[in-house]
């Protein structure tokens, strides 16, 4: 499955989790997404980046923490209890369920929403 993740609507700050599916135990999900598709921090000053987030030679208040929990700005990051605790994404992640009906949820990890701007693909595989 495709689902389209936004910056804004999404992040982890003020936002809500776009729904990824919900698996069971056993399940291996893999999480992808095109190295060529970008999102946007802070409109116009050039924070750019892929699911990977922004990198510290790039910029270099890069690392964002929350609730003790710290990882690159603009990472696609996902949540498996609602948006309590996170786990980097990036461009690709392979997550084993442990728990029957576990609901995958998928964010942009950044500290302040309100000038983010354009979504990334996540593509989601269940096996």
């Amino acid at each position: 499955m495709e689902y389209s993740v936004q910056a804004k609507e999404n992040s982890v700050t003020d936002g809500t989790g776009k729904e990824a599916g919900t698996y069971q135990r056993g399940s291996l999900v893999i999480i992808t997404s095109n190295p060529e598709d970008q999102w946007y921090l802070a409109d116009n000053q050039g924070l750019d980046c892929n699911a990977d987030g922004l990198s510290v030679s790039d910029y270099t208040h890069a690392r964002y923490t929350k609730d003790g929990t710290t990882i690159n700005l603009g990472t696609m990051v996902g949540s498996i209890d609602d948006g309590n605790s996170f786990f980097p994404v990036g461009t690709i992640c392979e997550l084993s369920i442990t728990s029957d009906n576990t609901q995958l949820k998928l964010y942009c990890w950044d500290s302040d929403k309100v000038n983010n701007s354009g979504a990334i693909n996540a593509y989601v595989q269940s096996r």
